[in-house]
């Protein structure tokens, strides 16, 4: 966020709040929202959503036949590198630091293994234990180094996926075939002076079903929650990612899993994440799912559309290679879904400026971050 966006999200956030309900400069090096009348309603619960982004374009290998496998994965991995995901953790980092929210979820935030000379070719013995990329530690050691201390509450494992990789113009000979893994995760972050408990999660029964080359693989995906004390109220946060719009059905399903899992629970529900289904009037029609429209109608407030009327707020969707000068951003896919909260404050999108890009001539995701502050019941 933008020094002048920032100062606007304050004044704006003061205004909401009325006169009873300031805006309280606490916590490190950002507000959060609080009422000077104590505990209760008319206070605020602060909150991040993040699509942080594979690193790669994972069609290469989807679309490339059986023999050409290793070659498609190499050529994939090479653009995982290339696409800086320190710096680009380091940009996210810089977002949650500029507004220091309660609860930050993530997706795709991924783990990137590897196994050099890989094993894969011989049955794959030994799963590819080195670890060459984690996102979630690169944000979290990023928000160390500014300043901000926050603790990984809860990671959940979806899709895990190993094959072999032949780096690109390399002979083909066994001693140059390494094995690339792939870990699919969402994550939640909880702000070191925040309490929380009771982290749960998993992945959904609903998936796609995918032949990539030798491998068959049900590709995951999943969610994450924990509950929380903001100034003294209890509150469930819950985080995920569903599958994309090129699978209606399965996303469908998804949903209605994830509305059986939040029946479950005897607290307020806040849900953040990158839903997949375009929320906005404007988006194509190919990417209006119906999951979006089957969570508001099972009771789930939009806390964007609530905060923001007639304001589109899109975040989706940069080039896969992140180095379009200029956005082009046609849907909102990342939303803050409410069941039992007081109402909204104030709602940001995130990482989207031209300054957020020229920093390193790359986008930090090609989903923008969304931050929101919510009223408590």
């Amino acid at each position: 966020m933008s020094r002048t966006r920032y100062i606007l999200a304050v004044i704006a956030a003061g205004t909401f709040a009325s006169a009873c309900d300031s805006l309280s400069p606490t916590g490190i090096g950002g507000p959060y929202f609080k009422s000077e009348s104590g505990d209760g309603a008319g206070q605020f619960m602060t909150l991040m959503t993040q699509n942080t982004l594979l690193g790669t374009q994972i069609g290469i290998v989807l679309s490339a036949p059986p023999s050409e496998i290793p070659l498609a994965v190499g050529r994939a991995y090479a653009l995982v590198p290339s696409s800086q995901p320190a710096e680009r953790m380091g940009r996210i980092a810089d977002q949650i630091r500029a507004s220091m929210p309660d609860v930050v979820g993530l997706q795709e935030a991924v783990k990137w293994l590897a196994q050099r000379p890989g094993d894969f070719l011989i049955g794959n013995p030994v799963p590819a234990s080195t670890v060459e990329y984690d996102l979630v530690e690169l944000i979290v050691d990023a928000l160390r180094a500014r300043g901000a201390d926050y603790r990984v509450a809860i990671i959940v494992d979806n899709t895990d996926i190993e094959l072999p990789a032949l780096p690109p113009n390399t002979l083909p000979l066994p001693q140059n075939f390494f094995d690339v893994r792939l870990v699919d995760r969402v994550a939640i972050l909880v702000r070191s002076d925040v309490e929380f408990w009771n982290a749960q999660g998993g992945n959904y029964d609903a998936g796609l079903q995918l032949q990539i080359g030798p491998v068959q693989k049900k590709f995951l995906r999943g969610w994450a929650s924990i509950d929380l004390k903001i100034h003294g109220r209890a509150v469930r946060f819950l985080t995920t990612h569903l599958e994309t719009q090129d699978a209606p059905p399965v996303q469908v399903a998804q949903a209605n899993e994830l509305l059986a899992i939040v029946a479950q629970s005897p607290l307020p529900v806040v849900m953040a994440g990158d839903f997949n289904s375009a929320a906005n009037a404007s988006a194509p029609a190919s990417t209006k799912t119906a999951t979006y429209g089957t969570l508001v109608s099972a009771g789930f407030q939009d806390a964007w559309a609530d905060a923001h009327p007639g304001d589109e707020g899109l975040t989706c969707c940069h080039d896969a290679s992140l180095v379009n000068p200029i956005a082009g951003f046609d849907q909102r896919l990342d939303l803050v879904l409410l069941r039992g909260f007081g109402g909204t404050g104030f709602g940001e999108v995130v990482g989207e400026e031209l300054t957020d890009f020229s920093v390193t001539n790359r986008w930090p995701s090609d989903h923008a971050g969304l931050f929101m502050a919510v009223r408590l019941p």
